[in-house]
């Protein structure tokens, strides 16, 4: 990995470049969050490009930019161990030069929630943003949905801009209890902070309980997660919303998607906000101003495989929530409205139609109670539904130790891991019954 420290340096570096160029701004102090990103670009593009930049412009003056968290060595190890190809780290005098008075604003998308609570935050986040895309002049640029509001003020301007780049979203990844994952989250010192800051994530799956239950009235919603937060006794809300996920316009009762979002203050320094998306739809990734290329990654397909799950188990009655891989090595975690039971599944997903699925080598199994697999394909002669198996974590992890098996069209004879459907119909038509009657907790 090369680290550039002025424009012009990774200007130069960048023309030599050919092929695809993913890229992923960030502020540094870097977590597994920022890792899948880096990840994902790193499956999908050629080269891959990081930035580490704590943008000044878009902190407030009752905001933490000095005590904004910071280590570069430490960032710069992480980056060097997912294969990172450059990286760009500047100071703000090389990227607001003396004089500088020129700054992108993206209207209507930016003057409520964040915008509204961080008066100016926006105009810095997209200028930065904006000039990071003509400096850095990636393929595809990687953003987290944990910072929603932000993401729907990237899309806007590079469509609006003619921007020629994708712009793709991630899911959010979270720590095993849900709590999403953050560079802020360093501040909640105290176990009883930890504690409470779990009442964002809580409030969230009560909002997508009430929508599983057929709840529409979004001021209902907003009412009942208002009340949890306000029963914290460390918590200070800032906003709920309950808003369209394109404009997020607050909306009166939710037909089609919505956006769940919050902010709330723990204690005395910390300020965390999260959302999740309700209803049909729920998309995970969005596209600037190139069209994407018809053909799918296996990171998407997985994607397309975890909606399918979600909407499947939320038709149920169950609160189902889309998370990543490096969430408890699960795709999407699933309760009981309850709250009586929790499980984490793991997607597998075939285009296809076959009898065995790939597991990579360098691929954890998950497994213990309350772990489960699902395995996805195409039935035969359909394109617009998925053929579902399902197995326990434990049974998983059996059959991909016991199945491996030489192949040599493409390894040269590396083991090839993997789980197959069994060679009893008998089996396998009891895989599918699990699926369609699967709950958390049920055996």
């Amino acid at each position: 990995m090369r680290v550039y420290k002025t424009i012009a340096a990774f200007r130069a570096a960048r023309r030599k470049l050919t092929g695809t160029l993913g890229f992923v701004p960030t502020m540094g102090y870097l977590h597994e969050g920022h890792m899948e990103l880096v990840r994902r670009a790193r499956a999908e593009n050629d080269a891959v490009a990081v930035s580490i930049f704590v943008n000044p412009t878009q902190f407030g003056p009752n905001d933490d930019l000095s005590r904004y968290p910071r280590d570069l060595q430490r960032d710069v190890a992480m980056l060097r161990k997912e294969r990172v190809d450059m990286l760009f780290t500047t100071t703000p005098e090389e990227m607001y030069p003396p004089g500088f008075d020129t700054w992108v604003e993206v209207k209507g998308v930016t003057d409520r929630l964040e915008g509204e609570a961080r008066p100016g935050h926006f105009r810095g986040v997209a200028t930065v943003v904006c000039k990071l895309f003509n400096i850095v002049r990636p393929t595809r640029a990687y953003f987290g949905q944990k910072d929603a509001q932000q993401c729907v003020a990237v899309r806007k301007m590079t469509r609006e801009l003619d921007m020629d780049l994708n712009v793709v979203v991630v899911p959010t990844v979270r720590e095993p209890d849900g709590l999403a994952m953050s560079s802020r989250n360093v501040y909640l010192t105290e176990t009883s902070e930890r504690q409470a800051a779990l009442c964002l994530y809580n409030a969230l799956s009560l909002a997508q309980s009430m929508y599983a239950q057929g709840e529409r009235d979004a001021a209902s919603i907003r009412r009942a997660m208002t009340e949890l937060i306000q029963r914290e006794p460390l918590a200070r809300l800032d906003y709920v919303s309950v808003a369209h996920p394109d404009t997020l316009a607050e909306l009166e009762r939710i037909e089609g998607a919505a956006l769940a979002s919050l902010a709330v203050r723990i204690g005395d320094k910390v300020r965390l906000i999260d959302n999740a998306l309700l209803g049909p739809g729920m998309r995970q990734k969005g596209e600037g101003g190139r069209k994407p290329s018809r053909k799918l990654t296996t990171f998407q397909i997985n994607d397309l495989g975890a909606r399918f799950v979600v909407a499947e188990l939320t038709a149920r009655g169950l609160v189902a929530v889309p998370t990543s891989r490096r969430t408890a090595g699960a795709d999407v975690i699933v309760r009981e409205l309850d709250g009586s039971a929790e499980a984490y599944l793991k997607v597998k997903a075939s285009l296809k139609s076959p009898r065995l699925w790939p597991m990579s080598p360098a691929e954890r199994c998950l497994k213990g109670p309350g772990t489960y697999y699902v395995f996805l394909r195409r039935p035969a002669g359909r394109s617009d539904t998925f053929e579902a198996f399902m197995a326990t974590g434990d049974e998983v992890a059996r059959a991909v130790a016991e199945g491996v098996l030489p192949r040599k069209d493409k390894t040269g004879g590396k083991p090839f891991m993997h789980w197959a459907l069994p060679s009893d119909e008998g089996a396998v038509k009891a895989l599918r019954a699990r699926w369609e009657t699967w709950r958390p907790g049920k055996a």
